[in-house]
């Protein structure tokens, strides 16, 4: 790797078009108030796929089914849309604007495992507050939210919250298995260790903490490291020695959980912060800066903060997703701009580069075919593309793009595993969908 010094100019990249839906398009079928009218909008973008020179607003007609076994509901759309039937089972609905390619597939959520079940209450897994009722719309806002969530190999989920605890829960029914209490103010990351004996946590108060999970393991031990300067914005295990900690203050320190000290400061920038690290293979770190760079560092390297490579964005970068079967780093920026690398060739040209015409991208995971892209916003968005999808992005009148659909708050970030796909959003709710992508 070599650092380049081309950028790509932000202003430049294409901006997508959207089709958006009322975001509780679903809760009439749910609540059985149908027919019923859900709204729509459609946003141009800088692609010209259709004679639609400007944002136009519709409506999608759900009917009502008088036939008990019929498969489907019947749908309609107003001028310049046009909708598909939804598959009862599925609940998804797919809309297209008129004499087009350009579609989009909204998924229904799902807020537990047992929501078919009329007589079940839906539990909040995330902070303990009562349970709230299937069909309760109205949500109060909460005075504790979550910042993030992961989930172990194991199926065991954590949430890093807003009052500095960490909970620990059975992702299957939301109970609460365990509490972390040690960040003096918000828990704004949390992740597993490899090994899931362990959780490493940091905060606003500039600590990074680590939580044995199983105590017959003497190799980790509740720990707390200090040297950062101002929040952690993002925590790595790499094993169940070594922990890597990025700040708003511009560093990342590799740790030593076994010594309580500090091995090595990797990276030190002045008047910068580091929102995202990941690693690209073993010995590769990449990080995501406030400066709109990914700057790459070598995790052998004792003697210096060399950079490795360098590429240029030009957005502020807020989170980064690695690809390995392809050797692609996905980057998302405050700018809803999503750019495609192949870290074989820095070179400042991304694969594919596009703008959202959502909020904030705050969380991109690898989808389950090895090439496409989960990715989470500000604005309550949770949206997929499979690789097929991300292989034809130069042709934005071939986009297709499938909306997980629920939330109305932001999206912090999403997960999947086991074939169903979690978001967590700042309503304090986790929404669980059938990933049928």
């Amino acid at each position: 790797m070599t650092a380049q010094t081309s950028s790509n100019d932000s202003n430049k990249v294409e901006t997508h078009p959207r089709i958006l839906i009322q975001h509780d398009w679903a809760l009439n079928i749910e609540q059985n108030s149908l027919p019923a009218d859900v709204w729509l909008e459609f946003k141009h973008g800088s692609g010209d796929i259709t004679r639609l020179t400007q944002n136009v607003h519709g409506v999608c007609s759900i009917k009502a089914s008088t036939d008990e076994e019929a498969k489907v509901y019947r749908t309609s759309a107003s001028d310049n849309f046009q909708s598909g039937d939804i598959d009862k089972n599925q609940r998804q609905l797919r809309i297209k604007i008129r004499d087009t390619n350009f579609r989009t597939k909204k998924a229904f959520s799902t807020t537990s495992r047992h929501e078919e079940s009329a007589n079940r209450s839906t539990i909040n897994p995330l902070i303990d507050v009562p349970e709230r009722t299937k069909h309760q719309t109205q949500q109060t806002q909460a005075s504790v939210y979550p910042h993030w969530f992961d989930i172990s190999s194991g199926g065991v989920g954590l949430t890093a919250l807003s009052n500095g605890e960490i909970t620990i829960w059975d992702i299957e029914n939301g109970e609460i298995r365990r509490k972390f209490k040690g960040h003096d103010e918000d828990a704004y990351i949390s992740r597993f260790f490899p090994s899931d004996f362990a959780v490493v946590s940091g905060g606003a108060d500039m600590r990074v903490k680590i939580w044995s999970l199983d105590s017959d393991n003497n190799q980790i031990h509740d720990t707390t490291l200090a040297g950062h300067r101002s929040r952690i914005t993002d925590v790595l295990a790499l094993d169940q020695q070594r922990v890597l900690s990025a700040s708003n203050d511009g560093s990342v320190l590799l740790w030593d959980i076994t010594k309580n000290e500090q091995i090595n400061k990797l990276a030190e920038l002045e008047n910068n912060s580091i929102n995202s690290i990941t690693l690209t293979d073993s010995s590769t770190l990449a990080c995501g800066c406030h400066d709109g760079t990914i700057r790459f560092y070598n995790l052998n390297n004792k003697d210096s903060k060399e950079i490795l490579g360098e590429i240029k964005v030009n957005s502020p970068i807020s989170t980064l997703c690695y690809l390995p079967e392809l050797n692609q780093l996905v980057c998302g920026t405050e700018q809803s701009i999503i750019g495609i690398y192949d870290i074989r060739q820095l070179n400042n040209v991304p694969i594919h580069a596009w703008k959202e015409q959502r909020g904030k991208i705050t969380s991109i995971v690898p989808h389950k075919d090895n090439g496409g892209i989960l990715a989470t916003t500000s604005d309550g968005s949770c949206f997929a593309y499979n690789k097929e999808e991300l292989s034809t992005m130069s042709d934005i009148s071939q986009c297709h793009v499938t909306d997980y659909t629920g939330a109305d708050d932001a999206i912090m970030n999403g997960k999947i595993f086991n074939n169903r796909i979690y978001s967590i959003c700042r309503d304090g709710f986790l929404r669980i969908y059938e990933d049928q992508n």
